[in-house]
Parts: C-alpha cells; structure tokens; sequence
C-alpha cells in the first residue's frame, strides 16, 4: 500500500500511537509534528478569546472590513460634502485601524492657504467627529457585539490623510442579554 501523502511505500510505524497503516514512517513524523503545530496555533486562539479580542474566520473578517470600510465612506460623504479618495479599514485582535487618502474639501484647501488654516481645519473635523461619534459606537455595539474602548483619531492635513485607531472588546453573551 502506498503511503497517502508521499507515494512511499506505507509501512505501519513502530511507534504504537500511529494505527493508520497508509502514511509511511517518515510522514507519520511529519504529521505528528503539524498536529503539534495546530494545537499550539489553536491554544493561542482561545487565548485571544480569553482576552476579548475579535475572533472570527478570515471571510468574516474581510466581510466586516468591507462593511466598515463603506459605512466610513458613507459617513464622510454625509458629514463632510466629500468621500475620501481612498479608505482602508483592518481588523485585528482588539483594534481596527482606519485610513483615508484626500479627505479635503475644496473649502478646506482654500483655508490651508490661511494663517492658521490647519488648525482650524482639524478643529472644525473633531467637532464633526464629536457629533457622529456616539452613534457610531452604538452601531458597532448592536451590529458587531463590540464595545468601542476608545477612539483615536489624526488627521495630517499637510498630507490631506488621517488615520485612526478603534480600540474594542466583545461584548459577552451575558452582557447582552
């Protein structure tokens, strides 16, 4: 018989925990060490769940970086009169990171050329940010079962970009309810 994962002649090991007689000894060690490998992997799994990060498969993931990534879009465009040209939102344990490429209106480049025109363009920004901010975080607690820890955001005028940080926790089943 032939061993299923080399084409080798599958011999049953003498090792007595393998009972698979089609994997040769030299894959039967390999695999041994794999299965190592994934209980080690999924070990590190539960502990990010212990620690309130996001856990979900990478389609889900990619699914909600989407999702946020057109509600920002969204967003801006309603607030500001603008869409950024670019936006990017990425999902990781316990932080989403949010960045955006020409967020300035025409308005707003006008007033760049103003002595202090930076400053007040980032003032009038956290001021429509204080607005839309608590109704974010309600969505992303009844949508996505996270609580939004904190919110940080900087806006580089000069490179007409900004970049955030969301700092979340799942909401527990228990809380829920």
């Amino acid at each position: 018989m032939k061993c299923k994962y080399c084409s080798n002649e599958a011999v049953m090991p003498s090792d007595s925990e393998n009972q698979n007689p089609n994997i040769c000894n030299e894959c039967y060690k390999k695999d041994k060490t794999i299965n190592k490998k994934q209980v080690e992997v999924a070990k590190r799994v539960v502990d990010k769940k212990d620690r309130g990060g996001i856990n979900m498969d990478d389609k889900s993931k990619t699914f909600m970086e989407k999702e946020l990534t057109k509600r920002l879009i969204r967003c801006h465009k309603q607030l500001i009169g603008k869409g950024p040209a670019g936006a990017s939102v990425k999902v990781y344990d316990n932080i989403i990171t949010v960045y955006c490429c020409d967020i300035l209106t025409s308005f707003e480049k006008t007033l760049q050329k103003t002595s202090g025109g930076d400053q007040r363009i980032i003032d009038s920004r956290t001021s429509i940010r204080e607005c839309w901010e608590p109704q974010f975080v309600a969505d992303m607690e009844k949508e996505y079962s996270l609580r939004v820890l904190d919110i940080s955001v900087s806006i580089n005028v000069n490179e007409n970009c900004l970049f955030g940080a969301i700092l979340v926790e799942r909401i527990k089943e228990s809380e829920n309810n």
